[in-house]
């Protein structure tokens, strides 16, 4: 093998004039073979490093995500013992002139990467829909979940039912008030490769539907669930 390597023995090898026959014949062209795959994927593999190196890495893009409505519905089972209370949630967030987008429109919920196999750090909005999550929500279950088209917009949609915490003020008790919070998060760092904002004014246009359903209220004859829903953007 060693020998075959050099250039002078494989010339003289490949050349008409040498004459060489038996299981050696064999041998030498199953190594030929071999060296001539080393040699090919060596080459693919340069060129396709050089091309990487030449090719630049995507900027961070930031995504704005505008809160078009949110409603707290089916409120129940406020539990003061475990700090907890039953609720459903339904959210749209809307990605003004999405569907205009390439990369956002794209039928693929995972993690986008190029021919070269690097990331592009430019997911569809299905991925983003799946990056949505409830921090201090329990045992969460989806209902819901999809991306529509609203003119030159897309629109997230998410419906989701479980328990989330939140810490009882009890010291008025039995004339306490208190907050029941529901978290909502993307799962994209500000700083990171895909970074996101959340926004609920908007310029020339209604400020986010915040609704909270107290018709339907199960607890009603100890509690007043106040129909207001307050937004605080972190």
């Amino acid at each position: 093998r060693e020998a075959l390597e050099a250039p002078e023995i494989l010339a003289q090898i490949t050349s008409s004039e040498v004459g060489i026959r038996g299981l050696l014949l064999s041998a030498i062209r199953n190594e030929l073979k071999r060296d001539s795959v080393r040699s090919a994927w060596k080459d693919t593999s340069r060129k396709g490093t050089e091309k990487c190196k030449n090719k630049p890495m995507n900027k961070p893009l930031l995504r704005t995500l505008d809160v078009i409505r949110m409603d707290v519905t089916n409120v129940a089972d406020l539990d003061q013992i475990n700090q907890t209370f039953f609720a459903r949630v339904f959210l749209i967030l809307r990605i003004k002139n999405g569907a205009l987008d390439n990369d956002l429109t794209k039928d693929f919920e995972g993690f986008p990467f190029d021919e070269d196999g690097r990331p592009t750090f430019r997911p569809s909005a299905k991925w983003y829909l799946n990056q949505i999550d409830f921090p201090n929500g329990r045992d969460i279950h989806t209902i819901d979940s999809k991306v529509t088209t609203e003119g030159n917009n897309l629109q997230l949609i998410k419906r989701v039912e479980g328990r989330f915490y939140e810490k009882f003020e009890l010291h008025d008790l039995p004339y306490d008030q208190q907050d029941l919070t529901v978290t909502i998060s993307l799962n994209c760092a500000t700083e990171g490769p895909v970074p996101v904002e959340f926004r609920t004014q908007f310029e020339d246009e209604p400020a986010a539907q915040l609704r909270v359903d107290t018709v339907n209220f199960a607890q009603s004859d100890i509690w007043d669930l106040s129909p207001r829903l307050r937004s605080n953007v972190t």
